[in-house]
């Protein structure tokens, strides 16, 4: 652990069979000397602590809205060529069963411009929720063919004020 950091070993020898369900025992995993050393600990704990922390992730924004009594799940990170121009990242998550993509972006008037070009979005602080349902698509399998907007059911937590409160205390939370 360091400061706001964890750094983990993750050997590729750490499991007894294929499935990765059986781990081998501690004394028998290869962990990186690098954890095991505190010397090493020691000298990224005083570089890192000098460094701003990242303003919100992921996870804190999806804890947010879980302790908030929203059911979100099936959160994965989105390959790169899922990202909109502009954003740092992006996952998709089913929130109360609807499918988003959400968009972090590098500050607030970008977030904007990103909401403006996918539609169907609310955008808070450096986030952008995109309503992503499944049934946007003819071929929803393969995700070929957006149906025309009027034949899409969007989310409506888009206009939910419940949730764009939460959204907006999280943000808040983050400054």
């Amino acid at each position: 652990y360091l400061g706001m950091y964890v750094l983990e070993s993750d050997p590729i020898h750490q499991f007894a069979e294929p499935t990765q369900t059986v781990h081998f025992p501690d004394n028998e995993t290869p962990w990186s000397t690098l954890i095991e050393k505190n010397g090493h600990l020691q000298i990224w704990s005083e570089v890192l602590s000098l460094k701003k922390p990242p303003q919100g992730h992921f996870m804190s924004l999806i804890r947010g809205l879980k302790r908030k009594r929203f059911d979100v799940v099936e959160c994965a990170f989105l390959p790169h060529s899922q990202q909109r121009v502009g954003t740092i990242s992006a996952i998709a998550a089913t929130i109360e069963a609807d499918r988003f993509a959400i968009y972090r972006c590098p500050d607030e008037d970008t977030a904007k411009q990103v909401a403006l070009d996918v539609t169907h979005a609310l955008q808070v602080g450096p986030w952008v929720f995109r309503s992503i349902p499944v049934l946007m698509y003819s071929d929803p399998h393969y995700e070929m063919g957006q149906l025309p907007d009027d034949k899409i059911t969007w989310s409506p937590l888009l206009k939910n004020k419940a949730f764009a409160q939460t959204l907006q205390d999280y943000v808040a939370s983050q400054i």
